[in-house]
């Protein structure tokens, strides 16, 4: 992958979103023997923001990653600190973003973790469909 991570804007990897409701999507880019790329696009319509914190919606996107075998969980927001600049999230309107970030920097999960996993994105009460995946 050529981006620098973490990005914030649409990319080829980038998963679309099915139909015209809010809600997540995620896909997985392997970009090395142990590294994984997650690439996200969310959606929250004009309608639904009340459904979520006040504050920028690209902050409030979270990912959490489950192991399998032992129920161990790592979480990280793709967003955290992002600065989310004027009219990129417009009160009133239908908010849209995307993310690229390396998995094991956005979750905090140790490069020695292995198993299978399974990672999903929330952000308020919407979630993606789990994505299952192998380190």
């Amino acid at each position: 992958m050529s981006t620098s991570l973490p990005s914030f804007v649409a990319g080829p990897q980038s998963p679309p979103l099915a139909g015209a409701a809010s809600g997540l999507a995620i896909a997985i880019e392997r970009a090395g023997p142990r590294a994984r790329i997650v690439h996200g696009t969310y959606r929250v319509i004009a309608g639904d923001r009340g459904r979520v914190g006040r504050g920028p919606v690209r902050h409030q996107v979270w990912l959490v990653l489950l192991h399998r075998p032992s129920a161990l969980s790592w979480s990280g927001r793709p967003g955290a600190g992002v600065t989310v600049f004027e009219g990129e999230e417009t009160a009133g309107k239908n908010i849209e973003g995307h993310f690229s970030v390396d998995l094991h920097e956005c979750a905090g999960i140790e490069p020695t973790a292995d198993g299978t996993f399974d990672l999903i994105a929330v952000l308020g009460p919407w979630r993606s469909a789990a994505v299952a995946l192998e380190l």
